[in-house]
């Protein structure tokens, strides 16, 4: 879940930081305001939480935005960013934004793996339940399986951001980088 994590955040990191006019960032950012009103229209149809929410803005008022505030951000934001309630923030999905970024390849392989095995299918049953010569194994404690797939997802993540580090902050990582890949790859063989 972690490896998949990573990944969708890097593609995300990837998309938003090529865009040169911070739009997309902000985009992102004002998308807090959507996920609030969200979180604030479940509550109100529960009278517990409802009551939690209201005491708790009681006793400390500078730390929550009210309910008007909230409605006002949600409408100002959607009336700038139109954005599609079961989409997120982006105007794309995973798969778009990775294909802007040229990380279409990270998707179809390591994130599209990671999202087999996080959500329950077909294929991922074969990673929970094995037929071996001892008979039928189920396979559902912690386990050793897919390290090696969550290990190259994360230097995978961790290189897209340092990459984008050195693109954005210029900062003078690449031959320290060049080594470290040459490593990683030699381990990974």
């Amino acid at each position: 879940m972690l490896a998949r994590t990573l990944t969708e955040l890097s593609i995300q990191t990837s998309y938003i930081l090529s865009d040169k006019y911070n739009e997309r960032l902000a985009r992102y950012i004002e998308h807090d305001w959507v996920i609030r009103k969200q979180m604030y229209d479940y509550l109100r149809t529960k009278d517990e939480l409802k009551h939690e929410l209201l005491k708790r803005a009681d006793n400390e008022p500078d730390k929550m935005a009210t309910i008007e505030q909230v409605e006002k951000e949600y409408k100002r934001v959607m009336d700038k960013y139109h954005y599609k309630l079961n989409n997120g923030w982006s105007d794309k999905n995973i798969f778009g934004m990775a294909e802007e970024t040229g990380r279409s390849r990270e998707y179809k392989t390591v994130y599209k793996l990671q999202c087999i095995l996080c959500h329950t299918n077909v294929r991922s049953t074969d990673e929970y339940v094995k037929e071996t010569n001892d008979g039928l194994v189920i396979n559902i404690g912690p386990n050793q399986e897919s390290i090696e797939q969550a290990l190259v997802a994360s230097f995978d993540f961790f290189r897209c951001l340092l990459e984008e580090g050195i693109t954005q902050f210029k900062w003078p990582l690449e031959s320290k980088l060049e080594n470290l890949y040459h490593r990683f790859g030699d381990q990974v063989k």
